[in-house]
């Protein structure tokens, strides 16, 4: 049950690929919105990974994937919803805070949970790392059997199916965890990072729109060497 979260997590950082070109069609997108759209999820990712493992173990494990898994099914269907850039780039990053939440309670439980011992949670931290490549191959080859047979807003409905599907399953399946403790949240770090990382991949996207920037920005893409 929790390397299938694992692999539905990383699907939905990736689902949506494929059909990129689609929605810069559909919604009248540039190429630095395009490019935010892709990062969005990676960025709230990344930057809160941590802070979400320091909230399992002030919340309970099982909880918190819990609350994870719902942010990302409600995000996926905002997402495929979603009438422009504004609220879909929003529904990205707030995927990327659900996968923030349940991918290290997952790994937890794993580790402390699910295998006692010590020789089995090693066997089963190297398999998880697996999980993750076989998630975006998976969301790569999905969304480009969505997009060939329908809307790219139907890409959303995986992660939505996947995340609803197993919150109402890990309450039956997956162990509670170790009662929670007080421990220390550095909040304000997490979100620096965050908001670092997204002012900066922001800055570093729109420049190859800066009309200056086709001949002078030492950080453009490799389609602006095509002069």
């Amino acid at each position: 049950m929790l390397a299938t979260i694992q692999v539905i997590l990383f699907v939905a950082l990736t689902v949506i690929v494929v059909s990129l070109p689609d929605i810069q069609d559909d919604l009248g997108l540039g190429r630095s919105d395009v490019a935010l759209v892709s990062s969005a999820f990676g960025l709230s990712f990344s930057g809160l990974l941590i802070l979400g493992g320091r909230l399992a173990d002030l919340f309970g494990r099982r909880r918190l994937l819990m609350l994870g898994l719902t942010v990302s099914a409600v995000a996926s269907v905002a997402g495929g919803v979603a009438p422009g850039l504004a609220v879909l780039l929003l529904a990205r990053f707030v995927q990327g805070i659900g996968a923030a939440l349940a991918a290290p309670t997952a790994l937890a439980l794993v580790h402390g949970d699910v295998f006692a011992d010590a020789g089995r949670q090693g066997r089963a931290v190297a398999a998880w790392g697996v999980l993750a490549p076989i998630g975006a191959t998976t969301g790569l080859l999905v969304s480009g059997l969505v997009v060939t047979w329908s809307s790219w807003r139907w890409t959303f409905a995986i992660p939505t199916v996947g995340a609803g599907v197993a919150g109402l399953l890990v309450p039956r399946l997956v162990p509670a965890g170790p009662a929670p403790t007080r421990t220390r949240l550095d909040v304000p770090g997490a979100l620096l990072v965050t908001a670092g990382l997204s002012a900066l991949s922001f800055a570093l996207v729109s420049s190859e729109d800066h009309p200056g920037c086709r001949r002078s920005c030492w950080f453009r893409s490799p389609a602006a060497f095509r002069w």
